[in-house]
């Protein structure tokens, strides 16, 4: 009786810690996943920000913003 208790114990305990490798795998998929996805719509962004800057005439870089604030947007 004793024997056959500690295989179901042994059996769940394997069973146990698949399933929480499991969790942590699919957890790091999603956090990699959800990184990549940011740092690519970072740069989209940022991309899109640089050449409607540069599409400005150059009158509004002497009245309407300065250096800096186009360096902090970016």
């Amino acid at each position: 009786m004793q024997r056959t208790r500690n295989l179901v114990d042994i059996t769940y305990l394997h069973h146990l810690l698949k399933f929480n490798f499991a969790r942590w795998q699919r957890a790091h998929w999603q956090i990699s996943c959800w990184r990549l996805v940011g740092e690519r719509s970072t740069h989209r962004i940022r991309t899109a920000y640089l050449r409607s800057v540069l599409r400005q005439d150059v009158t509004f870089f002497d009245t309407e913003i300065s250096t800096s604030e186009i360096m902090h947007g970016i």
